[in-house]
Protein backbone atom coordinates (compact mmCIF):
# COMPACT_ATOMS: atom_id res chain seq x y z
CA UNK A 1 0.00 0.00 0.00
CA UNK A 2 1.51 3.04 -1.15
CA UNK A 3 1.32 6.10 2.19
CA UNK A 4 1.01 9.67 0.00
CA UNK A 5 2.71 12.28 1.81
CA UNK A 6 0.55 15.52 1.02
CA UNK A 7 2.49 18.90 0.54
CA UNK A 8 5.99 16.93 0.37
CA UNK A 9 8.38 19.40 -1.26
CA UNK A 10 11.58 18.19 -3.12
CA UNK A 11 15.18 18.51 -1.68
CA UNK A 12 15.72 21.52 0.49
CA UNK A 13 12.46 24.02 -0.76
CA UNK A 14 10.47 23.47 2.24
CA UNK A 15 7.36 25.88 2.94
CA UNK A 16 6.75 24.27 6.33
CA UNK A 17 10.46 25.60 6.86
CA UNK A 18 10.28 28.36 5.36
CA UNK A 19 10.70 31.03 8.57
CA UNK A 20 12.90 29.28 9.54
CA UNK A 21 15.53 29.22 6.21
CA UNK A 22 18.07 32.12 5.98
CA UNK A 23 17.83 33.58 9.57
CA UNK A 24 20.50 35.54 10.76
CA UNK A 25 21.96 34.69 14.16
CA UNK A 26 21.37 31.87 15.88
CA UNK A 27 19.96 32.26 19.60
CA UNK A 28 21.74 32.69 22.05
CA UNK A 29 22.50 29.44 24.03
CA UNK A 30 20.82 28.90 27.75
CA UNK A 31 23.13 28.89 30.59
CA UNK A 32 24.14 25.30 31.06
CA UNK A 33 23.87 24.38 27.30
CA UNK A 34 25.85 21.57 25.80
CA UNK A 35 28.09 23.77 23.97
CA UNK A 36 28.87 25.22 27.31
CA UNK A 37 29.59 22.52 28.95
CA UNK A 38 32.10 20.74 26.75
CA UNK A 39 34.30 23.66 27.17
CA UNK A 40 33.77 23.83 30.39
CA UNK A 41 35.15 20.36 31.09
CA UNK A 42 38.09 20.88 28.79
CA UNK A 43 38.69 24.46 31.32
CA UNK A 44 37.91 26.99 28.72
CA UNK A 45 36.08 30.13 30.38
CA UNK A 46 33.03 30.55 28.06
CA UNK A 47 32.50 34.17 28.23
CA UNK A 48 33.80 36.73 25.59
CA UNK A 49 37.71 37.23 26.38
CA UNK A 50 37.60 33.47 27.08
CA UNK A 51 36.50 32.28 23.71
CA UNK A 52 38.83 35.13 22.06
CA UNK A 53 41.65 33.80 23.88
CA UNK A 54 40.42 30.21 22.79
CA UNK A 55 40.99 31.37 18.93
CA UNK A 56 44.26 32.86 19.48
CA UNK A 57 45.70 30.11 21.20
CA UNK A 58 44.97 28.01 18.28
CA UNK A 59 45.94 30.10 15.50
CA UNK A 60 49.23 29.90 14.06
CA UNK A 61 51.01 33.21 13.41
CA UNK A 62 51.80 34.36 9.75
CA UNK A 63 55.66 33.45 10.34
CA UNK A 64 54.36 29.86 11.34
CA UNK A 65 51.95 29.57 8.67
CA UNK A 66 54.48 29.96 6.12
CA UNK A 67 56.98 27.61 7.59
CA UNK A 68 54.38 24.88 7.05
CA UNK A 69 53.37 25.76 3.64
CA UNK A 70 57.31 25.57 2.83
CA UNK A 71 57.40 22.37 4.40
CA UNK A 72 54.78 21.11 2.60
CA UNK A 73 55.79 22.40 -1.30
CA UNK A 74 59.19 20.52 -0.08
CA UNK A 75 57.52 17.13 0.24
CA UNK A 76 57.35 17.51 -3.94
CA UNK A 77 61.38 17.93 -3.64
CA UNK A 78 63.42 16.24 -5.82
CA UNK A 79 65.91 14.84 -3.19
CA UNK A 80 64.64 11.88 -0.91
CA UNK A 81 66.44 13.11 1.77
CA UNK A 82 64.19 16.84 1.78
CA UNK A 83 60.99 15.03 1.18
CA UNK A 84 61.81 12.87 4.50
CA UNK A 85 63.02 15.45 6.68
CA UNK A 86 60.12 17.90 5.73
CA UNK A 87 57.72 15.04 6.71
CA UNK A 88 59.39 14.88 9.99
CA UNK A 89 59.00 17.92 10.26
CA UNK A 90 55.51 18.16 9.68
CA UNK A 91 54.43 15.13 11.61
CA UNK A 92 56.66 17.13 14.73
CA UNK A 93 54.09 19.72 14.31
CA UNK A 94 50.88 17.74 14.97
CA UNK A 95 47.83 18.72 14.95
CA UNK A 96 49.03 22.55 14.18
CA UNK A 97 49.76 21.38 10.32
CA UNK A 98 46.23 19.66 9.94
CA UNK A 99 44.33 21.88 8.37
CA UNK A 100 46.74 23.25 5.99
CA UNK A 101 47.47 19.50 5.34
CA UNK A 102 44.11 18.90 4.57
CA UNK A 103 44.55 22.07 1.78
CA UNK A 104 47.36 20.50 0.23
CA UNK A 105 44.77 17.34 -0.84
CA UNK A 106 44.11 18.94 -3.92
CA UNK A 107 47.98 19.79 -4.79
CA UNK A 108 48.73 18.97 -8.67
CA UNK A 109 51.82 17.14 -7.65
CA UNK A 110 51.07 13.54 -6.73
CA UNK A 111 54.24 12.99 -4.71
CA UNK A 112 52.93 15.77 -2.49
CA UNK A 113 49.74 14.40 -2.11
CA UNK A 114 50.52 10.87 -1.20
CA UNK A 115 52.72 12.50 1.70
CA UNK A 116 50.15 14.62 2.83
CA UNK A 117 46.95 11.25 3.27
CA UNK A 118 49.90 9.43 4.85
CA UNK A 119 50.50 12.43 7.05
CA UNK A 120 46.96 13.33 8.41
CA UNK A 121 46.32 9.63 9.38
CA UNK A 122 49.03 10.12 11.94
CA UNK A 123 48.74 13.89 12.78
CA UNK A 124 45.13 14.11 12.70
CA UNK A 125 43.56 16.21 15.76
CA UNK A 126 40.83 14.25 17.80
CA UNK A 127 37.26 14.70 17.98
CA UNK A 128 37.49 16.53 21.37
CA UNK A 129 39.70 19.09 19.67
CA UNK A 130 37.50 19.84 16.63
CA UNK A 131 34.32 19.72 18.58
CA UNK A 132 35.27 21.90 21.07
CA UNK A 133 36.50 24.62 18.17
CA UNK A 134 33.11 24.20 17.30
CA UNK A 135 31.52 24.61 20.28
CA UNK A 136 33.51 27.50 20.58
CA UNK A 137 32.36 29.31 17.40
CA UNK A 138 28.96 28.56 18.46
CA UNK A 139 29.24 30.15 21.58
CA UNK A 140 31.35 33.36 20.25
CA UNK A 141 28.71 34.17 17.35
CA UNK A 142 25.91 34.72 20.34
CA UNK A 143 28.55 36.48 22.69
CA UNK A 144 30.08 38.88 19.73
CA UNK A 145 32.37 40.28 21.79
CA UNK A 146 34.35 43.20 20.38
CA UNK A 147 37.00 42.07 17.77
CA UNK A 148 35.68 38.68 17.18
CA UNK A 149 35.81 38.85 13.57
CA UNK A 150 39.42 40.29 13.48
CA UNK A 151 39.95 36.66 15.41
CA UNK A 152 38.01 34.63 13.77
CA UNK A 153 39.45 36.07 10.31
CA UNK A 154 42.99 34.89 11.57
CA UNK A 155 41.72 31.63 13.06
CA UNK A 156 39.94 30.22 9.37
CA UNK A 157 43.33 28.69 8.15
CA UNK A 158 43.46 26.76 11.30
CA UNK A 159 40.13 25.31 11.46
CA UNK A 160 40.28 21.70 12.42
CA UNK A 161 37.86 20.05 9.80
CA UNK A 162 35.57 21.65 7.11
CA UNK A 163 32.62 21.10 10.25
CA UNK A 164 34.36 23.16 12.20
CA UNK A 165 35.65 26.01 9.20
CA UNK A 166 31.32 25.93 8.75
CA UNK A 167 30.94 27.28 12.25
CA UNK A 168 33.74 29.36 11.95
CA UNK A 169 32.47 30.97 8.81
CA UNK A 170 29.14 31.32 9.70
CA UNK A 171 30.13 33.36 12.61
CA UNK A 172 32.07 35.30 10.56
CA UNK A 173 29.17 36.22 8.19
CA UNK A 174 27.04 37.70 11.26
CA UNK A 175 30.04 39.26 13.27
CA UNK A 176 31.87 40.92 10.49
CA UNK A 177 28.67 43.10 9.52
CA UNK A 178 27.58 45.97 11.22
CA UNK A 179 25.01 48.33 10.33
CA UNK A 180 24.30 46.34 7.52
CA UNK A 181 27.90 46.90 6.32
CA UNK A 182 30.63 44.11 5.91
CA UNK A 183 33.61 45.58 8.47
CA UNK A 184 36.87 46.26 6.19
CA UNK A 185 39.40 43.90 7.07
CA UNK A 186 37.23 41.13 6.30
CA UNK A 187 36.62 43.33 2.82
CA UNK A 188 40.40 43.64 2.53
CA UNK A 189 40.66 39.79 2.81
CA UNK A 190 39.56 39.34 -0.60
CA UNK A 191 42.97 39.88 -2.16
CA UNK A 192 44.50 37.81 0.89
CA UNK A 193 47.60 35.59 -0.23
CA UNK A 194 46.15 32.89 2.15
CA UNK A 195 43.72 31.10 0.35
CA UNK A 196 41.37 30.02 3.44
CA UNK A 197 41.33 33.63 4.49
CA UNK A 198 40.35 34.68 0.95
CA UNK A 199 37.78 32.54 0.79
CA UNK A 200 36.31 33.55 4.12
CA UNK A 201 36.01 37.18 2.95
CA UNK A 202 34.53 35.79 -0.42
CA UNK A 203 32.00 33.82 1.38
CA UNK A 204 30.87 36.82 4.11
CA UNK A 205 31.29 39.97 0.71
CA UNK A 206 29.22 37.10 -1.58
CA UNK A 207 26.53 36.56 1.18
CA UNK A 208 26.27 40.43 2.46
CA UNK A 209 28.47 42.78 0.58
CA UNK A 210 27.38 45.49 -1.64
CA UNK A 211 26.75 45.23 -5.41
CA UNK A 212 29.85 46.57 -6.07
CA UNK A 213 31.79 44.08 -3.39
CA UNK A 214 30.25 41.27 -4.70
CA UNK A 215 31.06 42.13 -8.40
CA UNK A 216 34.70 41.27 -6.49
CA UNK A 217 33.95 38.49 -5.31
CA UNK A 218 32.90 37.25 -8.99
CA UNK A 219 36.97 37.22 -9.77
CA UNK A 220 37.02 34.29 -6.44
CA UNK A 221 34.81 31.95 -9.05
CA UNK A 222 38.27 31.70 -11.24
CA UNK A 223 40.60 31.19 -8.09
CA UNK A 224 42.82 28.51 -8.56
CA UNK A 225 42.36 27.20 -5.39
CA UNK A 226 38.72 24.97 -5.72
CA UNK A 227 38.00 25.73 -2.31
CA UNK A 228 38.28 29.36 -2.57
CA UNK A 229 35.78 28.91 -5.77
CA UNK A 230 33.46 26.98 -3.54
CA UNK A 231 33.30 29.38 -0.54
CA UNK A 232 32.50 32.29 -2.84
CA UNK A 233 29.91 30.53 -4.53
CA UNK A 234 28.19 29.42 -1.67
CA UNK A 235 28.59 32.94 -0.19
CA UNK A 236 27.15 34.87 -3.49
CA UNK A 237 24.28 31.49 -3.16
CA UNK A 238 23.32 32.85 0.05
CA UNK A 239 23.18 36.27 -1.19
CA UNK A 240 20.58 35.42 -4.56
CA UNK A 241 23.40 35.96 -6.88
CA UNK A 242 22.68 33.36 -9.96
CA UNK A 243 26.83 33.58 -10.74
CA UNK A 244 27.18 30.91 -7.93
CA UNK A 245 25.52 28.47 -9.57
CA UNK A 246 28.10 27.44 -13.24
CA UNK A 247 30.77 27.42 -10.48
CA UNK A 248 29.17 25.14 -8.41
CA UNK A 249 27.98 23.32 -11.57
CA UNK A 250 31.82 23.08 -12.92
CA UNK A 251 32.71 21.83 -9.15
CA UNK A 252 30.54 18.94 -9.35
CA UNK A 253 32.20 17.94 -12.80
CA UNK A 254 35.98 18.29 -12.02
CA UNK A 255 36.31 19.81 -8.41
CA UNK A 256 37.68 17.50 -5.50
CA UNK A 257 35.45 14.58 -4.29
CA UNK A 258 34.59 16.21 -1.09
CA UNK A 259 33.46 19.68 -2.43
CA UNK A 260 31.45 18.15 -5.91
CA UNK A 261 29.30 16.64 -2.91
CA UNK A 262 28.65 19.97 -1.46
CA UNK A 263 28.27 21.77 -4.32
CA UNK A 264 25.25 19.04 -6.14
CA UNK A 265 24.22 19.42 -2.30
CA UNK A 266 23.61 22.97 -2.77
CA UNK A 267 22.54 22.49 -6.51
CA UNK A 268 19.82 20.13 -4.79
CA UNK A 269 18.88 23.51 -2.60
CA UNK A 270 17.84 25.64 -5.50
CA UNK A 271 15.91 23.41 -7.50
CA UNK A 272 13.54 20.27 -7.67
CA UNK A 273 14.82 18.70 -10.65
CA UNK A 274 15.37 15.06 -10.29
CA UNK A 275 19.02 13.95 -11.09
CA UNK A 276 21.31 11.05 -10.18
CA UNK A 277 23.04 12.12 -6.93
CA UNK A 278 26.56 13.27 -7.19
CA UNK A 279 29.16 9.64 -6.56
CA UNK A 280 32.84 9.28 -6.88
CA UNK A 281 32.91 6.89 -9.54
CA UNK A 282 33.58 8.49 -13.41
CA UNK A 283 30.66 7.35 -15.04
CA UNK A 284 27.76 8.40 -12.08
CA UNK A 285 29.92 11.99 -11.71
CA UNK A 286 29.68 13.04 -15.66
CA UNK A 287 25.38 11.98 -15.32
CA UNK A 288 25.17 14.39 -12.30
CA UNK A 289 27.36 17.08 -14.17
CA UNK A 290 25.34 16.67 -17.01
CA UNK A 291 21.91 16.63 -15.24
CA UNK A 292 22.93 20.23 -14.10
CA UNK A 293 24.65 21.67 -16.88
CA UNK A 294 21.20 20.64 -18.88
CA UNK A 295 19.11 22.03 -16.18
CA UNK A 296 21.47 25.48 -16.27
CA UNK A 297 21.04 26.55 -20.06
CA UNK A 298 17.31 26.12 -19.30
CA UNK A 299 16.67 27.60 -16.11
CA UNK A 300 19.77 29.15 -14.61
CA UNK A 301 19.73 32.58 -15.02
CA UNK A 302 15.51 32.86 -14.21
CA UNK A 303 15.00 30.01 -11.21
CA UNK A 304 13.61 32.47 -8.03
CA UNK A 305 16.75 32.03 -6.08
CA UNK A 306 14.41 33.54 -2.84
CA UNK A 307 12.54 30.60 -2.99
CA UNK A 308 15.22 28.50 -2.49
CA UNK A 309 17.25 27.48 0.90
CA UNK A 310 20.75 28.30 0.54
CA UNK A 311 21.89 30.17 3.07
CA UNK A 312 24.84 29.02 5.19
CA UNK A 313 24.65 25.65 7.21
CA UNK A 314 24.28 27.24 10.28
CA UNK A 315 21.47 28.77 9.10
CA UNK A 316 20.18 26.63 7.20
CA UNK A 317 17.46 24.01 8.75
CA UNK A 318 17.10 22.04 5.50
CA UNK A 319 21.18 21.66 5.05
CA UNK A 320 21.59 20.73 8.75
CA UNK A 321 19.03 18.12 8.52
CA UNK A 322 20.30 16.71 5.33
CA UNK A 323 23.98 16.22 6.74
CA UNK A 324 23.30 14.78 10.19
CA UNK A 325 21.10 11.68 7.67
CA UNK A 326 23.85 11.66 5.44
CA UNK A 327 26.20 11.25 9.39
CA UNK A 328 23.54 8.75 10.15
CA UNK A 329 22.99 6.62 6.97
CA UNK A 330 26.41 6.42 6.75
CA UNK A 331 27.39 5.19 10.62
CA UNK A 332 24.72 2.10 9.73
CA UNK A 333 26.40 1.55 6.29
CA UNK A 334 29.39 0.96 7.96
CA UNK A 335 28.06 -0.82 11.15
CA UNK A 336 29.95 2.05 13.52
CA UNK A 337 28.06 1.81 16.50
CA UNK A 338 29.58 4.88 17.68
CA UNK A 339 29.44 6.83 15.10
CA UNK A 340 25.81 6.08 14.68
CA UNK A 341 25.20 7.13 18.83
CA UNK A 342 26.75 10.18 18.23
CA UNK A 343 23.88 11.36 15.79
CA UNK A 344 20.74 10.61 17.19
CA UNK A 345 18.67 11.98 20.47
CA UNK A 346 16.33 11.08 23.01
CA UNK A 347 13.31 9.70 22.51
CA UNK A 348 14.42 7.04 19.79
CA UNK A 349 12.55 5.16 17.84
CA UNK A 350 13.66 2.55 16.00
CA UNK A 351 10.08 0.97 14.26
CA UNK A 352 7.71 -1.08 15.10
CA UNK A 353 7.25 -0.79 19.17
CA UNK A 354 10.75 0.08 19.85
CA UNK A 355 10.83 3.44 21.27
CA UNK A 356 14.00 4.37 24.35
CA UNK A 357 13.73 7.01 26.03
CA UNK A 358 17.02 6.79 28.44
CA UNK A 359 20.68 6.92 27.11
CA UNK A 360 21.29 3.50 29.23
CA UNK A 361 18.09 1.46 27.19
CA UNK A 362 19.65 2.61 23.70
CA UNK A 363 23.29 1.32 24.80
CA UNK A 364 21.67 -1.96 25.91
CA UNK A 365 19.66 -2.22 22.51
CA UNK A 366 22.36 -1.42 20.23
CA UNK A 367 24.85 -3.92 22.60
CA UNK A 368 22.37 -6.89 21.89
CA UNK A 369 22.76 -6.20 17.91
CA UNK A 370 24.91 -5.06 15.04
CA UNK A 371 23.02 -2.09 13.07
CA UNK A 372 21.58 -4.14 10.15
CA UNK A 373 22.52 -2.64 6.94
CA UNK A 374 25.91 -3.42 6.63
CA UNK A 375 26.76 -4.36 2.83
CA UNK A 376 23.96 -1.33 1.24
CA UNK A 377 25.76 1.03 -1.09
CA UNK A 378 26.04 4.28 0.57
CA UNK A 379 24.02 7.23 -1.36
CA UNK A 380 24.03 10.40 -0.52
CA UNK A 381 20.33 10.99 -1.86
CA UNK A 382 17.91 12.78 -0.09
CA UNK A 383 14.71 12.56 -1.76
CA UNK A 384 12.58 14.86 0.41
CA UNK A 385 11.22 16.47 3.04
CA UNK A 386 8.03 17.36 5.42
CA UNK A 387 7.31 18.73 8.37
CA UNK A 388 6.21 16.06 11.11
CA UNK A 389 3.11 16.84 11.60
CA UNK A 390 2.55 16.49 8.09
CA UNK A 391 4.07 13.39 8.40
CA UNK A 392 2.19 12.15 11.39
CA UNK A 393 -0.86 12.76 9.50
CA UNK A 394 -0.05 11.54 5.71
CA UNK A 395 1.56 8.26 6.11
CA UNK A 396 3.11 7.24 9.40
CA UNK A 397 2.36 3.77 10.99
CA UNK A 398 0.51 3.92 13.68
CA UNK A 399 3.64 2.90 16.19
CA UNK A 400 5.13 6.45 14.50
CA UNK A 401 1.97 8.39 15.10
CA UNK A 402 1.95 7.07 18.63
CA UNK A 403 5.59 8.19 19.33
CA UNK A 404 5.18 11.52 17.23
CA UNK A 405 2.19 11.95 19.34
CA UNK A 406 3.91 11.72 22.43
CA UNK A 407 7.06 14.29 21.43
CA UNK A 408 7.20 17.37 23.50
CA UNK A 409 7.53 19.35 20.36
CA UNK A 410 6.03 18.74 16.77
CA UNK A 411 6.70 22.39 15.67
CA UNK A 412 8.22 22.45 12.14
CA UNK A 413 11.74 21.85 13.57
CA UNK A 414 10.97 18.70 13.16
CA UNK A 415 11.11 16.94 9.58
CA UNK A 416 11.00 13.73 7.98
CA UNK A 417 13.35 12.27 5.66
CA UNK A 418 13.55 10.11 2.92
CA UNK A 419 16.65 8.06 1.95
CA UNK A 420 16.45 5.81 -0.35
CA UNK A 421 18.80 2.25 0.15
CA UNK A 422 19.44 2.32 -3.23
CA UNK A 423 19.15 4.63 -6.55
CA UNK A 424 17.47 2.32 -8.79
CA UNK A 425 14.90 4.22 -11.35
CA UNK A 426 13.41 7.35 -10.16
CA UNK A 427 10.07 7.79 -12.22
CA UNK A 428 8.53 11.50 -12.74
CA UNK A 429 6.61 10.51 -10.54
CA UNK A 430 9.43 10.35 -7.74
CA UNK A 431 8.16 7.24 -6.64
CA UNK A 432 10.70 5.63 -4.09
CA UNK A 433 10.57 1.45 -4.21
CA UNK A 434 12.69 1.09 -0.76
CA UNK A 435 14.15 3.65 1.53
CA UNK A 436 15.35 4.48 5.13
CA UNK A 437 12.88 7.45 7.17
CA UNK A 438 14.22 9.12 9.27
CA UNK A 439 12.93 11.42 12.03
CA UNK A 440 15.10 14.59 12.19
CA UNK A 441 14.91 17.18 15.09
CA UNK A 442 16.46 20.40 14.48
CA UNK A 443 16.14 21.86 17.86
CA UNK A 444 18.84 22.91 19.91
CA UNK A 445 22.23 23.29 19.04
CA UNK A 446 22.95 19.97 16.70
CA UNK A 447 20.12 18.57 14.83
CA UNK A 448 19.45 14.64 15.78
CA UNK A 449 17.98 11.65 14.03
CA UNK A 450 14.93 10.46 16.64
CA UNK A 451 13.73 7.85 14.65
CA UNK A 452 14.45 5.52 11.73
CA UNK A 453 12.19 2.93 10.11
CA UNK A 454 14.23 0.99 7.75
CA UNK A 455 13.10 -1.00 4.22
CA UNK A 456 10.08 1.00 4.13
CA UNK A 457 8.81 0.75 0.50
CA UNK A 458 6.03 1.98 -2.05
CA UNK A 459 6.40 5.80 -1.14
CA UNK A 460 5.22 8.53 -3.59
CA UNK A 461 6.96 11.95 -3.47
CA UNK A 462 4.27 14.33 -4.65
CA UNK A 463 5.55 17.56 -6.46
Amino acid sequence: MRHILSRLTMVCLLPAIASLIGAAPAPTPAAGSEDEKLLKAAKVSVDGPGLLDFFRQHTTTPAQQEHILALIQQLGDDSFKVRQKASADLAALGPRAVSYLRHALNDPDEEIKDRVEYLLKNVEGTDSQAAQSAAAARLIRARAPADAAIVLLAYVPDADNDAVEDEVLASLAVLAVHDGKVDAPVAAALKDKQSSRRAAAGLVLGRSGTPEQRAEVHTLLLDADPRVRFRAAQGLLAGRDHAALPTLIALVKDGPTDLAYRADELLSCVTRVSHVPFAEDPGTRQNCYKTWANWSRRYGKVVDLNRAAVDLPAFNPALRAREVVRQCFNALVQNDLAAFKKTVGLPFHFGGDATYTNSDALNNFFNQRPLGVQGQPFVPLIVGMASLEDYQGNGAQPSEQQFIKGLPNKSDDLVFIVQPQQIGVINPNLEVTQGNLFLVRLGGEQPSVIGLSQGRSGFRINR
